[in-house]
Order: C-alpha cells, then sequence, then structure tokens
C-alpha cells in the first residue's frame, strides 16, 4: 500500500508538459505544398488534443537532392523543423510560412516544399539529424538512416506510384499515401475527418481549412447515390457522363467513382474479369444547390457540366457488362484485378466505404459485381441509365441523346415517362402502322423514314410516314422454310480478332455436296453485287451429326469440318452480305453481278440456288450506308448493327439474330442448334413470373458454379445463357 500511494504521489507531481506527452501523439491533418502563381501559403497543419504540449516533435520532409546525379540523390531531408508551443482549442496547430495569408499562424519557419515530386512528409519525436543528410545512403528506396526516436505520423505526397529512383524518387512511408493527381502528385492534401484517409486537394488554397476540421469525406449526412450515367451514344462518345445526388453544399473530398470490367492490360490475356477499367476522382467536386452534381469531359454537348474532369477520364466501356462503385478511401490503380480467380467476387477492395453501386449489362460474359444491374436493352448494353423520380427505380434510356430522355443536371424523368421512344425503341410501334407517337422499332427503317420527313420522329407516325416506310425500307421477313440442304449457322463478326468466322451447312448425314458451292455477295471496285467469296463444297460431305461446319484455321469454337483457308476475317462485317447456297457455279471472286447498281442481279453464274439468306445493316431501299442485298430472305438488322451471328431453330428452322460475343453462348458450330419453341421458365431463377435482366446477373455472376444452372449439368456456362436467352420474357 506505501509503495502505491508512492506512486501516485509520482504521477501527481508530475509537470504539466509530461501529462501532455502522455496522451495520444498528434497527427498531421492538413498540408498545402503549392499554389495558384507565388507559394505564399506553404503550411503544415497539426492535430491533436487541445493544450498538448509539441516540445519534442519535428515536422521532417524527405525528398532529393537536386545536386546529385540519379539515382544518388535518393532520401534526402529536405525540411526539419523543431515544433513548438501548443495545441490550441481548436484542435489545430499551424506550421507556416511568414507570407501566410489563410489566418494566424501558430508557428511560423521558413522552409520550401517541393512540388510535384515524390515526397515524404513525417511527425517524428528528438529529431538528431539535419538538413541535407542522405538517409538512403545507397538509393535503393529503404531508409539506412532513422535519426529520430519515433515515426508519429507520416504521409507521402505521389508523383509516381511505381518508381525507380532514378526517373522518379524514391518515397518512404506506405502507411499513408496521397497521389497522384492528374498534374502529378498533390497541391495540397487532408486527412478525412470520418476515415483518416488523405485525400489530395487542388491548387487554389481558398477552400483549406487550417484551424478548423476537415471535411468528413461523406458530405453532409454521408450519403451520396448515383442518378444517371451514360456510357454510349450515337457515333463519337462525347457525352458520356455522370450524375451523383447529395446534400447541397456537401464536398465530395475523398469520393471517388470506379468502373469494374474486363480491361486487357498490355501484355497480359484478354478477358481478365474484375479490373478497374476508369477511375474518377471528385474530391474537388461538390453538390449544387439543386441537390445534383453533373460530372462530364470537355467534350460535353448536353448542357454545362457543374464538375469537368480531364479529356478522356471517363472513357467508359461500352457493348460489355460494366460494374461502377461510388466509393471513398480509395487507394487502387488502373488496370488493378480485384478478382484474380474470376470467380465473380471482389477479392479485396481498395475502398473503406461504399456510398452506392450499379452494373450496366448486356448480353455480354463479363463478370458483375455490383449490387443493382440494370439491362440488357434488347441484344446491347444500354447507352444510358437513370433512376425514375418517383421511385428511385433504375430505369433504361435512350440510345440516342437526341431522343430526350437524358437530364443530365436536372430532375430525372417520372417513372411512367419510360421506356423513352426512340428509333428502334420496341415500344415505338411498327413502322408500316399509324400511331401516335413519333418513330418505330425498326431503327433503320425510322431512320430513313425521318430523313424525308422529320415530322416522323417529332410529331407522330401519321399514313404520310406509313407511305413513305413502304417507299424507304425493305421487306425483311420471317425466314423458316428450309431443303434437304440448308445455311444452318453463320457467323461473320465479333468482339477483338474474327478467329471464329464462319458457315454452317445442315443436311442429311452422308450427304455428298459434288456440285454445291457458297457464294458471298457484297461490294467492291464495282459498287454493290459484288463475288466477295466462291466457296466449292465439291469435296465436302454432310458429317453424322448433320452439320457441316467451314470455319478459320484460328477459330475456337470447334474444329471445322472444310477449312477456309485462312486464319482470321474470312468474312466481311459491318454492311449487308448475302449468302447464296447453289448447284452449277461459274462464279468468279471480284465479278460485278449488278452491273447498274440497281440491287437485281444482271448477271446469274449458277444454274440453280439451294437456300439462301441475307445479313442486313440496312434495310432500307436504297440501303443506307452499305450495299444491296439480293435475297428476300433476310435476318436483321440486330438494332442499327449487321448480326455479328445467325442461326436456325433447330425445331421450326426459323433464322435467329445470335449474339455478338461468342463467347457468351448462343453458337452451337458443328452441333446442332437450339429448339425455340414451348420456352421454359427454368431460366426465371428468381421466380419473378419473368425472365430478364435480374436472372441474366444471377447467371452471369454465377459462371462456372452449381447457382444458376438451368439445364442442370453441373455448372453454369453458355448452354445455360442460351436457355436464358430462348426463353426471355414473360413465363408461358
Amino acid at each position: 500500500m506505501p509503495r502505491m500511494l508512492s506512486l501516485t504521489g509520482a504521477v501527481l507531481s508530475l509537470p504539466i508538459c509530461a501529462l501532455a506527452l502522455a496522451q495520444a501523439d498528434p497527427q498531421l491533418s492538413e498540408i498545402r505544398v503549392d499554389e495558384l502563381g507565388v507559394d505564399l501559403n506553404e503550411y503544415v497543419e497539426i492535430m491533436g488534443a487541445p493544450g498538448q504540449y509539441l516540445d519534442g516533435y519535428w515536422y521532417v520532409v524527405i525528398g532529393d537532392n537536386d545536386f546529385a546525379f540519379p539515382p544518388l540523390q535518393n532520401g534526402m531531408v529536405e525540411v526539419a523543423i523543431p515544433l513548438t508551443g501548443i495545441i490550441p482549442a481548436s484542435g489545430y496547430f499551424v506550421l507556416a510560412e511568414a507570407s501566410f495569408t489563410l489566418g494566424v499562424a501558430d508557428q511560423y519557419a521558413t522552409f520550401n516544399l517541393e512540388s510535384p515530386d515524390n515526397t515524404t512528409h513525417l511527425l517524428v519525436t528528438n529529431f538528431s539529424g539535419s538538413v541535407g543528410m542522405d538517409l538512403d545512403t545507397n538509393d535503393d528506396g529503404t531508409l539506412d538512416l532513422t535519426p529520430w526516436a519515433a515515426i508519429t505520423d507520416g504521409v507521402s505526397f505521389v508523383d509516381v506510384i511505381n518508381p525507380d529512383g532514378v526517373n522518379a524518387d524514391f518515397y518512404y512511408y506506405e502507411a499513408h499515401t496521397v497521389g497522384p493527381t492528374f498534374t502529378g502528385s498533390p497541391a495540397a492534401a487532408f486527412r478525412c475527418l470520418s476515415d483518416g484517409t488523405w485525400t489530395p486537394m487542388g491548387d487554389d488554397p481558398s477552400s483549406d481549412t487550417p484551424h478548423a476540421a476537415n471535411p468528413d469525406c461523406g458530405g453532409a449526412g454521408g450519403e451520396f447515390q448515383l442518378a444517371e450515367i451514360r456510357i454510349d451514344q450515337q457515333s463519337t462518345d462525347n457525352d458520356e457522363y455522370v450524375e451523383i445526388t447529395g446534400m447541397p453544399g456537401a464536398s465530395l473530398a475523398g469520393i471517388t467513382l470506379v468502373a469494374i470490367g474486363d480491361v486487357t492490360p498490355t501484355g497480359l490475356p484478354s478477358d481478365l474479369q474484375g479490373r478497374i477499367e476508369s477511375i474518377t476522382d471528385l474530391s474537388l467536386a461538390t453538390i449544387q444547390a439543386d441537390g445534383r452534381l453533373l460530372v462530364a469531359e470537355p467534350t460535353f454537348t448536353m448542357g454545362v457540366a457543374d464538375y469537368t474532369t480531364a479529356a478522356g477520364e471517363l472513357n467508359f466501356e461500352n457493348t460489355d457488362n460494366v460494374s461502377f462503385f461510388l466509393v471513398s478511401g480509395f487507394s487502387g490503380l488502373m488496370d488493378e484485378d480485384l478478382d484474380a480467380d474470376d470467380n465473380g467476387v471482389f477479392d479485396y477492395v481498395p475502398w473503406t466505404n461504399v456510398f452506392d453501386e450499379v452494373a450496366i449489362v448486356g448480353l455480354d460474359t463479363t463478370l458483375v459485381y455490383a449490387s443493382s444491374v440494370v439491362g440488357p436493352d434488347g441484344n446491347y448494353t444500354p447507352g444510358q441509365i437513370a433512376r425514375c423520380e418517383t421511385t428511385l427505380e433504375w430505369k433504361i434510356g435512350p440510345f440516342n441523346t437526341t431522343a430526350g430522355g437524358d437530364t443530365a443536371g436536372e430532375v430525372n424523368l417520372a417513372c411512367d415517362a419510360y421506356p423513352v421512344l426512340e428509333c428502334g425503341e420496341a415500344t415505338a410501334g411498327a413502322c408500316d402502322q399509324v400511331h401516335p407517337g413519333p418513330y418505330c422499332s425498326d431503327a433503320n427503317c425510322c431512320t430513313a423514314v425521318c430523313s424525308v420527313d422529320a415530322t416522323c420522329c417529332s410529331t407522330g407516325w401519321d399514313q404520310a410516314c406509313v407511305d413513305q416506310a413502304a417507299i424507304s425500307c425493305g421487306g425483311a421477313t420471317t425466314v423458316c422454310d428450309q431443303g434437304d440442304v440448308f445455311f444452318n449457322e453463320i457467323r461473320i463478326d465479333q468482339t477483338g480478332t474474327d478467329l471464329d468466322e464462319y458457315i454452317e451447312i445442315g443436311g442429311a448425314p452422308g450427304t455428298a455436296l459434288t456440285g454445291f458451292t457458297i457464294i458471298v455477295i457484297g461490294d467492291g471496285a464495282g459498287g454493290s453485287g459484288v463475288i466477295e467469296r466462291a466457296f466449292s463444297l465439291a469435296a465436302a460431305t454432310i458429317p453424322e451429326d448433320g452439320t457441316l461446319l467451314i470455319g478459320n484455321t484460328g477459330m475456337v469454337l470447334g474444329t471445322p469440318d472444310v477449312s477456309s483457308g485462312v486464319a482470321s476475317n474470312w468474312l466481311e462485317n459491318s454492311d449487308n452480305l448475302t449468302f447464296f447456297l447453289v448447284t452449277g457455279s461459274t462464279a468468279v471472286v471480284l465479278t460485278d453481278l449488278d452491273t447498274n447498281d440497281d440491287g437485281v442481279l444482271d448477271i446469274i453464274p449458277w444454274t440453280a440456288i439451294v437456300d439462301e439468306v441475307a445479313m442486313i445493316e440496312s434495310a432500307t431501299i436504297p440501303p443506307t450506308g452499305t450495299e444491296w442485298a439480293y435475297s428476300d430472305q433476310q435476318v436483321g438488322p440486330d438494332t442499327i448493327y449487321v448480326p455479328g451471328h445467325v442461326w436456325r431453330c433447330q425445331d421450326s428452322g426459323c433464322w435467329n439474330i445470335g449474339l455478338f460475343d461468342p463467347l457468351a453462348g448462343s453458337d452451337t458450330a458443328g452441333l446442332a442448334n437450339l429448339d425455340c419453341e414451348e420456352p421454359s421458365c427454368a431460366a426465371d431463377l428468381d421466380n419473378s413470373g419473368v425472365v430478364d435482366g435480374q436472372d441474366l446477373a444471377v447467371v452471369l455472376s454465377s459462371w462456372g458454379e452449381a447457382l444458376g444452372d438451368i439445364d442442370q449439368n453441373g455448372q453454369v456456362d453458355g448452354a445455360d445463357l442460351a436457355a436464358l436467352l430462348g426463353s426471355w420474357g414473360v413465363c408461358p
């Protein structure tokens, strides 16, 4: 008992400065190293308990020796200042130069903080070194000398993330880093009040908060929400944008928009999942007075952005599935792989908090990581999505920016305003029927008609529009008839290099194809009607499975029964293309069969047509931006594009438009095709009564696993995706 009393007495007799040092160590809070014009306001803010003494603490900056040749410049002490005084009542102590204009500093000193460069800012105790001392004597990125008792806090301002010590200086504190920004290392940065992460500030010090609490990096109330996103449009993607909602005046300091997809970094294999494709730092943005923030690139033409990014920063991928996350505390890198085993689950996340997330999906195999899923839009990834105003549900907007569905920077449309009508919208009405609204459901026909009569796309689709459609638009038909030998499946285009172009011929097993020739008619020097391919099947026989596969030598979807003779790019894409299966051919490649380009063949170098089909990009008459098609049996267009893949139903013989990506699973090259009649609702995985985007999301996120296995073969694969697409819509 006397000993305990003695200890108590010793504690009570300690001087006040000793009590202060017994408190938690102070921390770096805000640092400015650069500004517009002359650097008058370089300063360091330190936060701690009010009344806490700073005697024994030093502010030390490690940078480079400007007079040494690389790599000998690394690890030099540029600044070393002993701190004096106490933390004021605000809890924030400011060390600044005499030229400081942002208030009255607690301590003044002469120092010069370097920028832009990799620099290390430390708060240490009992420093025994000096300015100019080399702490990395062998210049390997590791400190060899540590002339202090302890590092109590630190942050590295980063200009180059992975320095080599020659072209970029090393930095020496990795627990906290900030930068790089678009211009290099940050001009200033602060520690977020909410989670302690560091976030960059711009070169204008007017928004700095010396002697005051920093932003919490979560805004007022800490809530932000994605409200509207455009990733694609007609022509060049100048108008990609993101709209975010939140409390008016809330700072987005520390907030980052991250897009996750399947980017392929240089030198790495393709189709890598879970990679960071886009990073948009929103730290300098603020929610506007109407509760919205419009973020866009300098090319934006649909209004005035509240926050303009660097050129090319909002380069969102389209035609693929993309997952968007609005996060704080972000520390990731472009191309970083967050799903190394490609199982659809993040192995780790380089952020501390998620405010909102959404995935925009099409009929693609890229894995989905967000909990909210929007799409597909027909066979494609939506170009624009928005939360409708009344219920905040995500809705698919128009692909065309002129359709009136975008409300960038303004109140979003009401939920009953969707779908927004545009050329090609399924609910727009048939082109050959009068309807009160503008546009019609065939994108190419609609465009052709409106180029003649603009009121058809602004006022309504009246009888004059129907009459014009009869003139401008071709008559693509549903093709189901097939003979004893027939075209069964064709692919002319795909994602990446066209390795998997092929033509599949169906017929009775053992049928000899002596005298049969495939003729492909497109365009050439003579205009429309030029023979692009004339492929004899004289040596071929229909195999036992009833399908003859003619394909590239480099194809990966199957093994050709007959080689096309090339590794890729056998068949033209992005045009109308007509396929004839004929007998008695005398055709010669590059012969012009439509000498006056009127859409009628003037020369017929065969005796009989066994089967025919045209893959259509434009069915307008005359065709828009492409050549004529020479068959009444037509498949396409696929919205505004020629189909990349077409196939016949095994049961009915009707032609279908397949998926553009051959890895998505609709191809059955060299095998029997799928049946199409009496669709099953086994694909209604969420039991909603409708096979839709929610079910698609389950399949894509469960790839290779048992969950979502529609055909019950033990794992989710291409067959399940094909079964789902074949059952799309309301369950019977």
